[in-house]
């Protein structure tokens, strides 16, 4: 029997989430781990329905364990990365479970359950979840498990997310950058997030990125509302820290978004956009952009045709984003 029913943060990445999973984290009775990214490890596994052997369960437990560990900040400095802080107590209580005979290992609910259980008790916390941006494309599974999970998508104005993708500080990641590639993704999260918020409502949230930074004290209480959390709505975000999505100053993304880009972007994802509530000005076609564009598309062709040719989980996930959820 699984304990608890956990909040899960989903949406896109370059979106906000390690911010919001900041401020859940300051609700005295939750603990929620950032980018856990447990379930793709599952799925490259091919576990979900039982562990084949031992050592695919130790790989899961080591994973959790190592999340847990680092995101406790015992003996690292405070960032915005790492808000399920423990004290060095906690964490020797958390680990003395983590490490000993009663975590399950048959399945992998089973073991996600008793590890994050027994690091959000080690604090004194009832409630768990976590932050992983695509694991709304495994609600079924989810679901399954957890029938009372709460999914809270985090979203962010396109050209926002867009231009967050273009400028991201490390040179390996631009390469991932494409208005078309990020537009279609956003798409799948917004059109994923209307179908959800219309079969199971009250398990559904959306929060805004662009709301959570202009208006935050409206927001907490919106997501103190749906997921039973009590966030103080005067938490100031600055006091949380900053990383290349939220912040200010140098790490803040520079340059714009060139036309073309964002008239591409509209011919994917405009209809959701604007359902969404988010900027409904349409963008002109234009052709200043149509060089750099090009060149992305190089870029993003080489970076990802590789990976497609040389990594058989790179190929499940891109299926699974250009087809259905699991």
């Amino acid at each position: 029997m699984l304990s608890s029913e956990p909040v899960l943060l989903v949406g896109l990445p370059r979106s906000g989430s390690t911010l919001l999973n900041a401020i859940v984290n300051q609700c005295p009775d939750t603990y929620c781990l950032n980018d856990l990214y447990i379930l793709q490890l599952i799925d490259e596994q091919g576990s979900w329905d039982r562990f084949a052997n031992d050592e695919q369960a130790e790989a899961v437990r080591l994973h959790l364990r190592g999340k847990i560990e680092r995101q406790s900040g015992v003996g690292l400095p405070e960032r915005i990365e790492w808000t399920a802080r423990m004290t060095p107590e906690q964490l020797e209580r958390a680990l003395s479970v983590i490490d000993g005979p009663s975590i399950r290992r048959g399945h992998w609910a089973e073991m996600i359950d008793d590890v994050i259980s027994a690091a959000a008790k080690a604090c004194g916390k009832s409630t768990w979840g976590w932050n992983t941006p695509q694991d709304y494309l495994h609600k079924e599974r989810v679901l399954k498990e957890w029938p009372k999970a709460k999914f809270i998508f985090n979203l962010r104005d396109p050209k926002s997310m867009l231009r967050s993708y273009k400028f991201y500080p490390h040179d390996t990641e631009r390469a991932r950058y494409h208005p078309a590639a990020q537009s279609f993704a956003w798409r799948k999260a917004a059109r994923a997030y209307e179908v959800m918020a219309e079969e199971m409502p009250e398990q559904t949230l959306l929060l805004r990125y662009d709301d959570i930074v202009r208006q935050p004290s409206v927001e907490i209480a919106r997501l103190n509302t749906f997921a039973g959390t009590s966030v103080d709505e005067g938490l100031e975000l600055e006091s949380l820290g900053r990383n290349t999505s939220y912040g200010s100053g140098e790490k803040k993304p520079k340059g714009s978004v060139e036309p073309f880009e964002l008239w591409l972007s509209d011919q994917v994802l405009f209809r959701e956009r604007k359902a969404l509530g988010f900027d409904a000005t349409r963008h002109p076609f234009s052709f200043r952009g149509v060089g750099v564009t090009a060149g992305n598309s190089l870029k993003f062709l080489s970076r990802y045709g590789t990976l497609i040719a040389s990594d058989p989980n790179i190929r499940r996930r891109v299926g699974r984003m250009l087809g259905g959820a699991s």
